[in-house]
């Protein structure tokens, strides 16, 4: 945030390692932005700081960034079309996938997850064809918030993990779908 530097010295510190030693990819895991869902500045000064690393990088969203789904939103800032417009108008799509040394990775927005929005039901459809056509390579999948907590069968109270609503669905898409790894932000 422009206005709220409170990482500034470790971005800074981060920023000469990836310059030092540059990955194949950088994955963004979430939260890019301080305030996004209130301050859109915010995320277009995230995105800017991305891009002045110079190396390949992609982000998926987190619920400092883009909100959260609207029956567990614990923050008041459900998710919703003018937050991932400005999204996808900053930082880029909300979900995608990416082939990376012999990797087939994906990128998941999981404030979509429960939300019952339009783009929930988009997102799955992409999950299931990227699963799909992933030519045998083994799968990352990148999620801002993990799964659960302790166990794949506990309540979720809030956006603490993947509503337990929809969790199924996603750990068996993964399961059946060559999933190696899930990495979470949060």
């Amino acid at each position: 945030s422009p206005s709220h530097a409170y990482f500034a010295v470790n971005w800074s510190a981060f920023r000469e390692a990836m310059s030092a030693s540059p990955p194949d990819m950088l994955v963004h895991g979430g939260d890019l932005s301080f305030n996004g869902p209130a301050v859109e500045g915010d995320l277009a000064f995230a995105a800017a700081e991305m891009r002045r690393l110079d190396v390949p990088w992609a982000a998926i969203p987190g619920n400092h960034d883009i909100g959260e789904a609207p029956p567990f939103a614990r923050l008041e800032q459900p998710i919703n079309a003018a937050r991932m417009q400005a999204w996808r108008r900053h930082v880029g799509p909300q979900w995608w996938q990416r082939e990376v040394a012999g990797w087939h990775l994906i990128g998941l927005d999981t404030a979509l997850m429960g939300s019952g929005l339009e783009e929930e039901r988009e997102q799955w459809a992409f999950l299931e064809q990227s699963l799909a056509h992933r030519d045998g390579h083994p799968v990352m999948v990148f999620v801002h918030i993990p799964p659960f907590e302790r166990t794949a069968d506990e309540e979720s109270p809030g956006t603490a993990c993947i509503p337990k609503p929809v969790r199924g669905h996603f750990l068996e898409a993964c399961a059946t779908g060559g999933v190696q790894v899930i990495a979470c932000g949060h």
